[in-house]
């Protein structure tokens, strides 16, 4: 990185470097495959009956938030040099461009897979019967093929890379050598101009309809409007199954949102701070993890199981009858096996 803008305030921190992201990401990969592969155990073995009916939505979901995770940790981990929106890539790729489209896309695709939980409720239960029937699966592969475009534009309009490096780099301050000050940077877009319209876009196209459904799903349970059909005991089930979703869809929302909406301030008021780059990029990684443990813990099947391996009840202690013949008194005590 050089050609940088000589400032007094250059960040030399461990926590500004690229070193701190890449360790990081490792440990967080370290906790994330066991965890991510017993919730995959969890999902195909511990879901009872009455759940078998969103099993496969439960394990989408689960898998996109795997998928997504692993790659932002591993695969391709982005060093952000924000406000500018550039960086470079410290995982295996070590392409940044590509690190970058596919990191986007595979958390829009999670956020798809949190969309058709609450449309697949929304429809099994009110909208069966409904016109909705006919025009559902067209909706939900609309919303899937058009996850890939959806940040497409800010790769079709790369800027020329030596002219661009030098205008970032012009404007930010020089990082500290780094390990990795070798790595060339990447500049996505002088302007964060199309890059914020494609977030806008995706939270319009996304967001709402996640809000619309969940919306008129909890209207209706509350209500039980049209729901003549169900008893309390099923009624109560899927009121139970929607607070579950919910709170485990809200827990991985802030995990990505917070980041985001920080990352987005800085690029509007063009602020530059490495250390709460590098940290925010980690709590935005953290998202899978933290989305695993929340469905072991809020679904009751997944949290009995869980809890039945780490505390084992005690074996009740075999009782021995003892009889003394010369008084017929008998006594017990117990031997501990």
């Amino acid at each position: 990185m050089n050609n940088c803008s000589i400032s007094p305030f250059i960040d030399s921190s461990y926590l500004a470097s690229p070193n701190f992201v890449a360790f990081s990401c490792h440990i967080i990969t370290i906790i994330e495959i066991p965890l991510s592969i017993y919730g995959a155990y969890c999902i195909l073995f511990q879901t009872p009956a009455k759940m078998k009916p969103v099993q496969f939505l439960i394990l989408n979901l689960h898998f996109w938030n795997t998928l997504s995770d692993l790659f932002l940790c591993f695969i391709g981990i982005p060093f952000l040099y924000l406000p500018s929106i550039s960086g470079f890539d410290l995982g295996l790729l070590e392409s940044p461009a590509v690190t970058f489209y596919v990191g986007v896309t595979l958390v829009l695709a999670m956020i798809a897979a949190v969309l058709s939980i609450y449309e697949n409720r929304f429809y099994k239960l009110f909208a069966h019967k409904t016109t909705w029937k006919h025009i559902r699966k067209a909706y939900l592969i609309a919303v899937y093929t058009s996850i890939p475009f959806i940040f497409l534009p800010p790769f079709l309009t790369i800027p020329e890379q030596e002219t661009a490096q030098s205008f970032i780099l012009a404007k930010l301050p020089c990082l500290p050598k780094f390990t990795f000050n070798d790595e060339e940077l990447f500049v996505l877009s002088i302007s964060p101009v199309i890059p914020l319209l494609c977030i806008a876009f995706a939270s319009l196209f996304l967001a709402v309809p996640i809000i619309t459904f969940f919306s008129m799903t909890l209207y209706h349970l509350l209500t039980k409007k049209k729901l003549v059909t169900l008893s309390a005991k099923t009624l109560a089930i899927h009121r139970k199954f929607l607070k579950s979703v919910s709170i485990q869809s809200i827990s991985t929302a802030g995990i990505v949102l917070v980041p985001l909406t920080t990352f987005i301030c800085f690029m509007m008021f063009w602020y530059h701070n490495q250390k709460l780059n590098n940290l925010g990029y980690l709590v935005l990684s953290l998202h899978g993890s933290v989305s695993t443990i929340v469905m072991i813990l809020v679904h009751k099947p997944y949290r009995d199981f869980t809890f039945s391996l780490c505390w084992k009840p005690q074996r009740n202690s075999p009782t021995i009858i003892v009889t003394d013949k010369s008084n017929q008194l008998q006594n017990s005590f117990n031997v501990v096996v």
